[in-house]
């Protein structure tokens, strides 16, 4: 089997090999050729040492950054090919980074450190593959299978038991057995791994194509562990997060949904101050009711303002109301309809040049103006609202 590799990736192959180096494309871009997917970038390992790629491809930009642990980006064309030498890596003291790296020359070497069989084949156009550990016919199975023993891999880099249950979810494909067992077991080594780590897996979960699947997992397997203290997310929300779309709010507040504890795991997994006021604000609909009415989505605009449109798609998955109550607020954005101060044709100032009292009266006036208004938004006439305003002002 022969795969079109993009030209960035086959010239920096031709390169490598012409100065007397191996090299493979490699990991996540050949899994995704696999399955017949575009990949978003590629990857290439190869037997020349980081200085060598760097005076192979002297007349590119390279970026050294990765260069401690073997990698040199380089840009082709404007994309960036991270190139790493083959590579031995030593203990994982932290359970999270190697303590130390030495280079080798034996690709299957290489390809033996690596987290899942999948991602641990190499390939060139000339060659074909190099699958040492079946990772094709995991690919073919379905299965995720870690390289060699899963508790192993695991102790190394806990971070690879939340990318097992990602790429589960992503893929649609099943744990393998003993990597199920293995999480179990090492389930405590995830607190190793740091929020933002955790949260960024999360989203990705969130956002697969099986995000009720994806969390259930999580939670059943590291809930505890990621959340100590909290009341984990019931089933409850299952039904609420298959129907939202992919969009990052929508999908988190649907999970969070099901637990008292919102607050605190959106607070521990230290996401954006914006994300998080939104999540927060979406949760009310819990506790408010809204008519399936213009007058109803008029008044769910005022309350959500800049999140209207998201809290109408959470609002019909909630009452399992099939994108009535959306189209009923994007209708009111459409027309331009009222449904804040600023959109009611009087303001405090002309209330007074009518002869209304300056103060809490003109405040609490004008709220009950927009009340009127957002019933007919047909009243949000200057004369109209200036009569109103005068008999609310005799309204103890």
């Amino acid at each position: 089997m022969q795969f079109q590799l993009a030209v960035q990736p086959c010239y920096a192959l031709d390169r490598l090999n012409t100065a007397g180096f191996e090299a493979y494309v490699v990991g996540g871009c050949v899994r995704d050729l696999l399955r017949g997917v575009a990949p978003h970038d590629y990857d290439i390992c190869t037997s020349a040492m980081p200085e060598q790629i760097t005076a192979a491809f002297s007349d590119c930009r390279t970026i050294l950054t990765g260069v401690k642990h073997g990698t040199v980006t380089v840009i082709l064309n404007g994309m960036p090919l991270e190139i790493t030498t083959y590579r031995l890596d030593g203990g994982y003291a932290d359970g999270r980074h190697p303590d130390s790296v030495s280079f080798t020359a034996d690709l299957i070497a290489d390809l033996a450190r690596r987290d899942f069989t999948m991602n641990a084949i190499a390939y060139h156009p000339s060659y074909g593959f190099t699958d040492p550990f079946g990772g094709r016919n995991d690919l073919e199975r379905g299965m995720i299978r870690c390289v060699g023993q899963a508790n192993l891999r695991f102790r190394e880099d806990a971070l690879r038991m939340l990318r097992a249950i990602r790429f589960e979810a992503q893929l649609g494909f099943s744990l393998d057995p003993e990597v199920i067992d293995a999480i179990r077991e090492n389930a405590g080594w995830i607190r190793q791994v740091s929020r933002e780590r955790i949260r960024e897996e999360l989203i990705q979960i969130l956002l697969s194509p099986h995000p009720v699947s994806g969390t259930r997992r999580l939670l059943c397997l590291l809930g505890q562990n990621i959340f100590p203290g909290c009341l984990l997310p019931d089933e409850t929300a299952d039904s609420m997060l298959a129907y939202v779309p992919a969009v990052t709010p929508l999908r988190l507040t649907a999970f969070l949904s099901g637990t008292p504890d919102a607050e605190a795991m959106l607070t521990s997994l230290r996401f954006s101050k914006r994300l998080a006021h939104e999540a927060a604000a979406l949760l009310q609909l819990k506790h408010n009711q809204y008519p399936l009415t213009e007058a109803g989505a008029r008044r769910l605009c005022h309350d959500f303002s800049e999140y209207s449109q998201d809290a109408a798609i959470f609002y019909d998955a909630k009452n399992e109301k099939d994108g009535q109550m959306e189209a009923l607020v994007n209708g009111v954005l459409e027309r331009g309809e009222p449904f804040s101060l600023s959109a009611l044709a009087v303001d405090g100032k002309r209330l007074c040049e009518a002869g209304l009292t300056p103060g809490k009266e003109i405040g609490r006036i004008l709220e009950q103006l927009l009340d009127w208004v957002m019933l007919d938004p047909a009243r949000n006439q200057t004369d109209l609202l200036l009569e109103y305003a005068k008999k609310l002002r005799q309204t103890p």
